[in-house]
């Protein structure tokens, strides 16, 4: 049974582990890759997410095994509250294309469409990846190429 919910203190280290696994296959240099996870992922960081609430962090487990995660809030660079910016999803490889990646999405969204002053949800997408731009239209967003910037092509969704 697939659930996917709002990441809690007790998912930490399931999210770890599964952070390693996803970036080793996703992020060939190692040097750059332990950084990251070690920024993002260590167990102080994650829980400041999860307790942060402008960043919406969630998990989809199958029975109980984490196979997803998504995570979402205002842009990296700026305070933005009329738009939300997808940060990261992640699906096991194994599991991709059952519609996960999909649900969690959604429920991401659904997250943000209580705070009546968030109007879009976006993300920035490699422009040579045609499977990550094709999921965004997929799930109802639109590319603006006017907005793309540094290879990456600008995807929003209006709430």
């Amino acid at each position: 049974m697939l659930t996917i919910v709002p990441a809690k203190p007790t998912d930490v280290e399931d999210i770890s582990l599964f952070a390693q696994a996803a970036y080793d296959a996703i992020m060939p240099d190692a040097r750059q890759r332990e950084r990251f996870l070690e920024r993002v992922y260590a167990p102080a960081s994650l829980l400041r997410t999860i307790h942060n609430s402008g960043l919406a962090l969630v998990v989809a487990r199958l029975n109980t095994r984490l196979v997803g995660l998504a995570q979402a809030g205002s842009p990296l660079l700026e305070e933005c509250t009329d738009g939300k910016e997808l940060h990261r999803l992640l699906v096991l490889p194994a599991h991709i294309r059952h519609g996960i990646g999909s649900q969690m999405l959604e429920r991401l969204i659904t997250h943000y469409k209580t705070d009546q002053r968030v109007r879009q949800f976006f993300a920035y997408v490699p422009q040579a990846d045609a499977a990550r731009q094709q999921f965004m239209r997929k799930n109802g967003f639109q590319h603006h190429p006017a907005e793309d910037r540094d290879g990456e092509a600008y995807f929003v969704r209006q709430l």
